[in-house]
C-alpha cells in the first residue's frame, strides 16, 4: 500500500521478511508491474550516487562521540528540548511549585532504569520521598502511604519508540494510576512518549497537572524536572489534535525562572574546556593532602554551570564525595543563619543595629560591653576579642571535669557535644560570663571576632521567641528548598553523607564526624550564631540566589532589595571593609582580601575555617561556593591557604567569564 501510494521507501517496517513477502505477491498478482519496482529501485541508487556513497569511505572513530556532541550541539538541543516541553493541564496553577514549607511531596516510580535523570533532578528543589511500584508491590500499602502527601510526581516512559498502540506502558502502571484518584493528593503525571499516548492514559480527578515531554531521554528528563519547579521554562504547543479537551496548539506557557536551573557552561559563553582547570587545581590540592574531598558550584545569571565534586569523605575512606555529601561550613554559618535572621527581625523593626546589647540583653548592663552596638558586633569592629578557648578551664580541672560534662544525656546535661559527652546545662551562662569578662580593645577597628555573634544568637532567640534554628529553617531553609542545610546533622541524616571534620585530640578525643568542629558551638549542642550550619553546595546556592534576585525565590519573597543592599554593602569604609555579618573584598591592594581581586567590590559572602567559602557578586550575577574538610584530621593543615585554592579557583570561573565575553 505504501508503494501503490508513491512511496520508494518503507519506513520503519515492523516485519521485513513480511513486508518483502507482500511485495512480491502484488508482483505475482500484476497489482504493481515490475518496470515499476525498477524505477524506484532506480532512483534510490542515483540518490546514494549522488551521496557518494558508492565510494567506500572509513570514518575515524576516536573520540566520535564527543565529535558528534559538541557543546555548542548540546545547548541547540537543549534550547530544542526547552522549547518542546508542553504543560497540557495545570490545575490550580499549581506549577510552578511554590510554597515548598507547605508541600510534601512524593515521587512514584514505575521505570528505575530509565527515569533516573528526572527523578534526581527533582530532587535538586526539595525534600522529597521516593517510591517504587512493582508487579510485587503491595498496592493496598503504598496507596495508604501515599494518602499523607499533598503533592505526588510520577512519569511515563515510552521504553520503545515503535510501539504505537501500548507505547510500553505496563497495564499494572495504568491501572495504579487510576488507583490514585482515591487519594486526597494533587497528581502530577509527565509523560516522556508520544502525544498519542495520552488517550489510553486514565483520566482521574486529582490529575492536577499533565506534562507532555515526547521522548525519554536526558535532556526532556532533565529539563522536564527542572520545569515543574520554575528553573525551566515551558513553551510547548501541541503539535496535533488529540480530541476536543486537547486540541492543536494546546499548551500552558510558564514563561518565568523563579528557582536555579541547571545546564552547561556553553549556555553561558563559558568554556567547559577552560573550567577544566578547577578540576586540575583541587586533584592538585589533594594529592598534596590540602583536604580529603570538596564540592564546587557556580552559578550565573540564575544558572549553575559548574557543579562537581571531588575526593573523598577522608583520605583512605572508599566513599567518594558527591553533589549530596554534607559538610560543615563553619563561618558560613555568620551570613547563612545569624545575618538572614538579622536581616528579618531588622526589616520588620524588631532590630535596630544602631541599639546596643543592653538594650536587648539585660545581663549585659553594669559591664563593658553594655554600649557596645549591634551594627559594630555585625561588622566586626565592637573591640571584642578575637576569640575566648571556652572549653579549656573545663578540662584543665580534672577535679571538676565531671561536673562539667557526661558520657550520658539528662537534665542536668542537655548539650551533646560529640558521641556520648553532654555539657552541663548552665554552660551558658558561664560563656556568656567569660564574654561579658573579656577585655575590651582600646580602638574601635576591625578584629575578626565570634563572641559577638554568641550574643546576637541569644538576642536573636529573644526577639523572635524561637529557637534559633528552628526559626533558621522555618523562615528560610525549608521554604527554600534547603534539603541539607541544618544544625545538628545527625538528627537528619545517615553519617556517611557528612564530611568528618578533625581528629579532636586536646578537647573531644574523638573523629567529629557530623557533629559542629567549632568547640564553642559544640558547648551549644551545635548550634550558636558564629558557627554550627550543615550543608551542601546546592542548597547554599539557593539562598545566594535569593540575595541576587533582590530577596525573591521560588515565587516568595523572604527579605526586601533595600534590607539585603545596606546589609550587603561597606559599614564603615575605608577603615573596615566589612558589611553587617558579611565580608567583603579588600579596596586595598597593600592588603590580603579573603576574595579574588577579580571579584567586583560589589561582592559579598565569608570563609570558613573548616574550608569553605561562598561569594555572591551582583555585577557579574554570580554565586561560587567552595566546600571542603581542611581540617580533616587535623586543623594545623593549612595548605589549602599555602596553595591559595580557594582563590584560584575563583580566579579560573571569572577569567572564564571574561574570556566568553570576548
Amino acid at each position: 500500500k505504501a508503494l501503490l501510494a508513491g512511496n520508494d521507501v518503507l519506513l520503519y517496517p515492523e516485519e521485513i521478511p513480511w513486508a518483502i513477502q507482500y511485495i512480491k505477491e502484488a508482483v505475482y498478482d500484476s497489482i504493481i508491474c515490475p518496470e515499476e519496482i525498477d524505477e524506484r529501485v532506480r532512483r534510490i541508487l542515483k540518490l546514494k550516487y549522488w551521496a557518494n556513497l558508492h565510494n567506500c569511505t572509513y570514518i575515524d572513530t576516536t573520540n566520535i562521540y564527543q565529535d558528534l556532541n559538541k557543546p555548542e550541539d548540546i545547548v541547540l538541543l537543549r534550547k530544542i528540548t526547552e522549547q518542546s516541553i508542553t504543560i497540557l493541564k495545570n490545575e490550580k496553577k499549581l506549577l510552578p511549585l511554590i510554597r515548598l514549607d507547605t508541600l510534601k511531596i512524593a515521587t512514584l516510580i514505575f521505570n528505575p532504569n530509565i527515569s533516573n535523570t528526572f527523578y534526581n533532578t527533582l530532587s535538586l528543589y526539595a525534600p522529597i520521598d521516593t517510591f517504587h511500584f512493582s508487579e510485587k508491590t503491595n498496592t493496598t500499602k503504598l496507596l495508604d502511604t501515599l494518602k499523607h502527601y499533598n503533592v505526588i510526581i510520577t512519569s511515563l516512559h515510552q521504553t520503545n519508540r515503535y510501539s504505537y498502540r501500548t507505547f510500553n506502558f505496563s497495564k499494572e502502571s495504568l491501572n495504579f494510576i487510576k488507583e490514585l484518584e482515591n487519594l486526597p493528593s494533587s497528581v502530577i503525571l509527565n509523560v516522556f512518549a508520544s502525544p498519542y499516548s495520552i488517550k489510553i492514559i486514565p483520566e482521574i480527578k486529582n490529575l492536577d497537572v499533565l506534562v507532555l515531554s515526547y521522548e525519554s531521554n536526558y535532556y526532556t528528563q532533565h529539563i522536564s524536572a527542572q520545569v515543574i519547579f520554575g528553573g525551566c521554562l515551558a513553551l510547548g504547543k501541541l503539535p496535533i489534535k488529540l480530541n476536543s479537551k486537547y486540541t492543536y496548539q494546546s499548551g500552558i506557557t510558564l514563561n518565568n525562572n523563579i528557582r536555579l536551573k541547571y545546564t552547561i557552561p556553553e549556555e553561558l559563553n563559558i568554556s567547559s574546556k577552560y573550567l577544566q582547570k578547577i578540576d586540575s587545581i583541587i586533584i592538585n590540592a589533594i594529592t598534596y593532602q590540602a583536604f580529603p574531598g570538596s564540592q564546587v558550584l557556580a552559578a550565573k545569571n540564575g544558572k549553575v554551570f559548574y557543579h562537581r565534586s571531588f575526593g573523598k569523605l577522608f583520605y583512605d575512606s572508599i566513599y567518594k564525595v558527591d553533589e549530596q555529601t554534607i559538610f560543615d561550613v563553619a563561618s558560613i554559618t555568620k551570613i547563612a543563619s545569624t545575618t538572614l535572621a538579622s536581616m528579618y527581625l531588622f526589616e520588620n523593626e524588631k532590630l535596630d543595629i544602631h541599639k546596643t546589647l543592653a538594650d536587648y540583653l539585660p545581663f549585659a548592663n553594669n559591664t563593658d560591653k553594655a554600649k557596645l552596638s549591634i551594627g559594630d558586633i555585625l561588622a566586626h569592629q565592637a573591640r571584642l576579642q578575637a576569640w575566648i578557648p571556652f572549653y579549656k578551664d573545663m578540662i584543665n580541672d580534672t577535679a571538676k571535669h565531671h561536673l562539667y560534662f557526661s558520657n550520658q544525656y539528662s537534665e542536668q546535661f542537655p548539650y551533646e557535644v560529640a558521641k556520648n559527652l553532654y555539657v552541663f546545662k548552665d554552660i551558658k551562662d558561664s560563656v556568656y560570663k567569660r564574654i561579658l569578662n573579656s577585655k575590651l580593645s582600646p580602638s574601635k577597628k576591625y578584629v575578626y571576632s565570634d563572641l559577638g555573634f554568641f550574643l546576637i544568637n541569644e538576642i536573636i532567640e529573644k526577639l523572635s521567641m524561637q529557637n534559633f534554628d528552628k526559626l533558621c529553617h522555618s523562615l528560610f531553609y525549608k521554604p527554600l528548598g534547603c534539603i541539607t542545610t541544618t544544625f545538628k546533622p545527625l538528627n537528619k541524616f545517615p553519617i556517611l553523607r557528612i564530611a568528618p571534620t578533625e581528629f579532636d585530640k586536646e578537647f573531644r578525643k574523638q573523629l567529629i564526624w557530623g557533629y559542629v568542629h567549632d568547640p564553642g558551638a559544640s558547648l551549644f549542642g551545635g548550634v550558636k550564631g558564629h558557627a554550627g550550619l550543615f550543608s551542601n553546595a546546592n542548597d547554599l546556592a539557593k539562598i545566594g540566589q535569593m540575595l541576587l534576585w533582590e530577596g525573591e525565590f521560588g515565587g516568595m519573597r523572604y527579605l526586601k532589595p533595600a534590607t539585603i543592599k545596606y546589609f550587603t554593602q561597606c559599614y564603615n569604609c575605608p577603615q573596615n571593609r566589612r558589611g553587617l555579618g558579611f565580608d567583603k573584598p579588600e579596596p586595598n591592594p597593600d592588603k590580603d582580601s579573603p576574595v579574588s581581586r577579580k571579584a567586583s567590590l560589589l561582592t559579598y559572602g565569608h570563609q570558613g575555617f573548616t574550608g569553605t567559602c561562598m561569594w555572591i557578586d551582583p555585577k557579574h550575577q554570580l554565586i561560587i561556593i567552595f566546600l571542603s574538610n581542611r581540617v580533616h584530621p587535623t586543623a594545623e593543615n593549612k595548605k589549602i591557604n599555602t596553595l591559595n585554592v580557594r582563590n584560584k579557583i575563583l580566579d579560573v570561573i571569572y577569567e572564564s567569564i571574561e574570556e566568553g565575553s570576548n
